[in-house]
């Protein structure tokens, strides 16, 4: 049997704790089953990257700045730390 190539959902996130857990639900009842989760925080002051790890997501942490840090920067650090065949990006309050 083939397996199914795998597929890396990245999400970006930052004091998303009353999104992020409705996305990843969305994702686990998905009828594709070959996926990974990376969660790109951008210093959450929240539950975010609780609720995330609690998922099984992996949660890469990036420091906080004074500048504004656009979502595409956060989506290429998940991406280059991703697995896949395919990526998918997401937002916190997608589903």
């Amino acid at each position: 049997m083939k397996l199914k190539p795998l597929v890396s959902i990245v999400i970006p996130t930052k004091n998303e704790s009353k999104n992020i857990k409705r996305c990843l639900n969305s994702i686990k009842a998905s009828s594709y089953k070959n996926f990974e989760v990376i969660v790109v925080d951008q210093g959450s002051l929240d539950d975010t990257r609780d609720i995330s790890e609690d998922f099984g997501a992996k949660v890469i942490k990036v420091p906080t700045s004074d500048k504004y840090l656009p979502p595409s920067n956060s989506r290429n650090i998940g991406f280059r730390s991703s697995s896949g065949d395919y990526i998918y990006h997401l937002d916190a309050d997608m589903e």
